[in-house]
């Protein structure tokens, strides 16, 4: 049997424990109690291995050492492992419905077979997902496009990095255009492997739960408008 005491300090605890909960609801309908770090849903248009091999330890090492990071490979593949762009929109679809954020590190020229990828993004954008992309390059013996004619320079409210290969210098091959939010310069180490864009997504993760991704395009926006730059620097969006 338990005393009148005991009872007591029973009812105590469960009353406190209640508004305990209580209160925590509360702060987690204002807004005050901040979500978990969102995943980056990772697409390539290279080789499965890729991506366990060089992709997933970059992020791992620049991401600061936050363990909450993560970066998973959505990428389509066929049986040879390589990139299956036929399979590519069902498997955007399959992204859930969380607040994400989806890193394309490729880009090419838009076309009829790609179009349905600004419907589809557009969609996850407005659903509160943030879409990241690389400027992107384009291939051996290929003409070089503005952005506005290439996949995600169409779309908008995509967040399009570029890379720097010297102090303000493009790769010769580089696509090239407004839309581009700014071109990321790694480190001496890093320069010439197409790594900046990846390099600007692994330190943003980190600080991406502390605002919407309309909060942040708008951010984004104002930082660039404000900077001296032709290029602003990566910490000064960071």
């Amino acid at each position: 049997m338990v005393s009148k005491g005991g009872r007591n300090m029973l009812c105590k605890y469960i009353l406190l424990g209640f508004f305990a909960l209580l209160g925590g609801a509360r702060l987690f309908a204002k807004g005050a109690i901040p979500s978990l770090t969102p995943k980056v849903y990772y697409f390539s248009n290279q080789k499965n291995e890729i991506f366990e091999s060089r992709i997933k330890p970059f992020f791992a090492k620049q991401s600061l050492d936050c363990k909450s990071c993560q970066i998973v490979d959505w990428t389509p593949y066929d049986e040879r492992g390589e990139f299956n762009f036929e399979l590519l929109k069902v498997q955007i679809e399959k992204i859930p419905e969380e607040n994400a954020i989806l890193f394309f590190d490729w880009n090419e020229k838009a076309d009829p077979k790609n179009e349905f990828l600004e419907e589809i993004l557009s969609q996850k954008i407005h659903k509160g997902m943030l879409v990241i992309a690389n400027a992107g390059v384009a291939k051996p013996n290929s003409p070089i496009i503005p952005l506005n004619k290439s996949i995600f320079g169409r779309i908008q409210d995509v967040v399009i990095i570029g890379e720097l290969e010297g102090r303000d210098v493009l790769p010769a091959q580089g696509f090239y255009g407004p839309q581009m939010l700014t071109a990321v310069r790694p480190p001496k180490e890093l320069k010439g492997q197409g790594l900046g864009p990846l390099l600007f997504v692994s330190r943003f993760t980190n600080l991406s739960a502390k605002k919407t991704a309309s909060d942040w395009l708008a951010y984004f926006r104002e930082k660039k408008a404000k900077s001296r730059g032709v290029w602003p620097e990566m910490e000064e969006f960071l």
